[in-house]
C-alpha cells in the first residue's frame, strides 16, 4: 500500500470516527505512538476537517439578537387574528 493510499484511509476513518463518536476519535488522536505515520496524519487530518466542517455549520445559521432584524421581516401589527397578551 502507497503513503498516499495509508493517508486517505486515515483520513477517511478519521472524519467517519469523529462524525460518529467524537470522543473516540479525540482519544484515538493522542493515542498514536508515530504521529508521523502516513495513516496517523491523515487519521488526524480527518477528524480536524470534520471538526472545521461543524463548527461552520454551527456559525452558519447564527444570528446575534443585538443586530437589528432585516427591512424584509414582518412587522408585527395588531389584527383580530393576533393576540398580544402578555406572557
Amino acid at each position: 500500500m502507497t503513503e498516499e493510499q495509508q493517508i486517505q484511509k486515515g483520513f477517511n476513518a478519521g472524519y467517519l470516527i469523529a462524525k460518529h463518536k467524537p470522543e473516540l476519535a479525540e482519544i484515538m488522536q493522542h493515542g498514536f505512538v508515530d504521529k508521523e505515520n502516513p495513516y496517523a496524519l491523515g487519521f488526524i487530518a480527518g477528524a480536524k476537517e470534520h471538526e472545521k466542517e461543524m463548527s461552520k455549520a454551527r456559525t452558519r445559521n447564527y444570528t446575534p439578537n443585538h443586530l437589528p432584524k432585516s427591512p424584509n421581516d414582518p412587522k408585527k401589527e395588531k389584527g383580530k387574528d393576533r393576540d398580544f397578551r402578555d406572557i
